[in-house]
């Protein structure tokens, strides 16, 4: 006798699993039907927000507004101290796209960083907060700065929340491929440090100077020119020393209370009708009276140093630091290039 073959449990899994969509579809509006609702609705919304011009990009389907795009602009000329009305055509529509895309990258940085449910520290938050209100001189110009943004203070604390929350996110996910060691810091200055035209490995001449200045740039005439005359009289007979001279009649007010004293300095980093003058002199001599452009001067060197080239141990932080940066912008670009490819991000240029 045949045995009657069982009915297989799995269609009659299957034949559940149909009648429940159908029910949930057609009869009794449940979840599914709900979800299906939902997305058709959210792609209406889209088209309309769209078509109305309101949106100008969609990123894994959150959207950037015109709004949004209007007022990262005026920010963003506004701290190039420009103004949208003052650009040609061409150039606020190449601005825009470049802020387009520093939106979009943001918005990126920021939707990772959620996922991850990454939080910046209470006190990183703080020290942006606090560097951001020291760059006012008084409160009423930063209220003027945050009106202009269209900010509250709560508005504030949140976009500051989140910029140090994109960095710090952003810090984390490209610091193991950014260090620099000691032997590619050191393989770099050996590549770099005897060329010719590079800059940075040898220190120039550098001397060390006392002043006395007599200015000539609010009042000039025969007078100033008999004053450091007698200054220089003075000196060269011993009646009175450098110092005593400078503290009475020196006009620089920062070097008069030392002295005179100016420190170390390269002739680079003086005009070049002092340093001229000045580079000539050898150690404790004392200069002629000489003019400038500003005034009168009267100089003595105290100490010199001849140029050298910088030893690696000197310049390695400075190098690692240097490298690190470039190493950091290629990464960064690398980096936001894979967030974009697995993203779902559409522009609409016509809104723009």
């Amino acid at each position: 006798m045949k045995r009657r073959r069982k009915f297989p449990k799995r269609y009659a899994i299957y034949l559940v699993a149909v009648l429940y969509l159908f029910c949930d579809l057609v009869w009794l509006n449940g979840p599914i039907s709900r979800r299906v609702t939902y997305h058709k609705n959210a792609k209406q919304r889209v088209r309309q927000a769209v078509k109305e011009g309101r949106w100008v990009a969609t990123v894994n389907t959150h959207p950037i507004t015109r709004e949004q795009l209007d007022l990262s602009t005026a920010i963003y000329l506004y701290r190039r101290g420009d103004k949208p009305e003052e650009l040609s055509e061409s150039s606020l529509r190449i601005t825009r796209r470049a802020v387009m895309q520093e939106l979009i990258n943001d918005t990126l940085v920021t939707q990772y960083a959620k996922a991850e449910k990454f939080a910046p520290p209470a006190e990183a938050v703080d020290k942006a907060l606090t560097q951001f209100k020291n760059q006012f001189e008084n409160e009423q110009d930063q209220q003027r700065r945050m009106q202009a943004q269209k900010l509250s203070q709560e508005e504030l604390r949140q976009r500051i929340t989140q910029h140090v929350t994109d960095q710090l996110w952003l810090e984390k996910r490209i610091r193991p491929a950014v260090g620099v060691d000691e032997a590619a810091a050191l393989a770099w200055y050996e590549k770099n440090h005897n060329n010719p035209e590079a800059q940075g490995f040898t220190v120039p001449d550098i001397i060390r100077a006392r002043q006395i200045f007599i200015s000539t740039v609010e009042e000039d005439g025969e007078d100033r020119k008999k004053l450091i005359d007698d200054i220089a009289r003075q000196l060269k007979e011993g009646e009175r020393d450098f110092a005593e001279l400078a503290a009475e009649y020196s006009e620089d007010e920062r070097s008069k209370t030392v002295g005179g004293d100016l420190g170390w300095f390269s002739a680079r980093r003086m005009p070049a009708d002092f340093a001229e003058q000045v580079f000539k002199l050898e150690v404790a001599e004392v200069s002629e009276p000489f003019r400038s452009k500003l005034g009168w001067h009267l100089v003595e060197v105290t100490d010199k140093k001849e140029a050298r080239e910088l030893s690696f141990e000197e310049l390695k932080p400075e190098i690692i630091a240097w490298l690190e940066n470039q190493r950091r912008a290629e990464v960064l670009q690398i980096f936001m290039l894979k967030l974009r490819k697995a993203s779902n991000i559409i522009i609409y240029p016509e809104n723009m």
